[in-house]
């Protein structure tokens, strides 16, 4: 990536289901196991899962390639016995060529 190059952040589409697929392949969690999950065929699924509530943001570079994603799900949570929405952020995702 050059320093000149756009970024541009936007929500998820349904269209970006298989180039998030393939982000994720490319995105393992490393340590002494490296894995991921595997989001074929619908990467959205997951989310709808988790909550109602969720997002996928995207960064895509100037060439329109998805190069980063995370999401984020609103829940409903107790705290100290009263219940509060809570926003999870999970699935941060950055391509190797962008780190």
């Amino acid at each position: 990536m050059s320093a000149e190059e756009q970024i541009t952040i936007r929500i998820a589409r349904a269209d970006d289901n298989e180039e998030l697929i393939r982000l994720a392949q490319a995105c393992p969690q490393k340590g002494s196991l490296h894995m991921y999950t595997d989001r074929y065929p619908d990467f959205f699924a997951m989310n709808r899962i988790q909550s109602a509530n969720s997002r996928i943001y995207v960064a895509e570079n100037s060439q329109g390639k998805i190069v980063a994603s995370v999401s984020f799900a609103e829940k409903n949570e107790r705290y100290k016995g009263e219940d509060i929405k809570v926003l999870h952020i999970c699935d941060i995702r950055t391509h190797p060529d962008y780190r």
